[in-house]
């Protein structure tokens, strides 16, 4: 154990490990957008070494930590399991969410989506977030038109889905 009662790491001795993959149930090509992909795994290797990130994790008193996003047609509540010095967080996120999104936003979603994936483990395991997650450079913010803009088509989606066919 270290200091604080967290255990000890050793540099380099990985402790975070992100996995991602779209099951290719919804109406999508099968693909997570390269630029997401990306940004999510930049922005998780920046936090496997950044020592701060490193400090936090340890007072998990877990050993490792591996978050797994399924990208699909629905989402879910997502779940977050600690057993033998090990912590499995399992997320399930809307692929529709990609459509319509250049480089930018979808660097801008990577960060939001693993800001709330962190929020949840640290609520799971009763910890605090250390902070920001680190944001890729690369990433912008939509404008309220954009937000407007995917509002609207999401209620046409929905409003399709439910007309009767003739």
């Amino acid at each position: 154990m270290g200091e604080g009662g967290g255990l000890d790491f050793e540099r380099g001795q990985p402790w975070l490990n992100v996995v991602l993959y779209r099951n290719g149930d919804g109406d999508g090509d099968g693909n997570i957008p390269a630029a997401y992909f990306d940004a999510m795994i930049a922005m998780a290797d920046t936090i496997h070494n950044e020592p701060r990130w490193r400090a936090w994790w340890s007072g998990a008193e877990q050993r490792e930590l591996t978050i797994s996003v399924n990208y699909s047609a629905k989402s879910g509540r997502g779940s977050v399991t600690a057993r033998g010095g090990r912590t499995w967080a399992s997320f399930r996120m809307e692929e529709s969410r990609f459509r319509g999104r250049g480089a930018g936003a979808l660097a801008h979603l990577a960060h939001t989506d693993l800001a709330t994936v962190f929020a949840r483990v640290s609520t799971a395991l009763d910890m605090p977030v250390p902070g920001d997650i680190p944001r890729p450079a690369d990433a912008t913010a939509p404008t309220p038109e954009n937000v407007a803009s995917r509002e609207r088509l999401a209620d046409l989606r929905k409003r399709r889905r439910t007309q009767p066919q003739p």
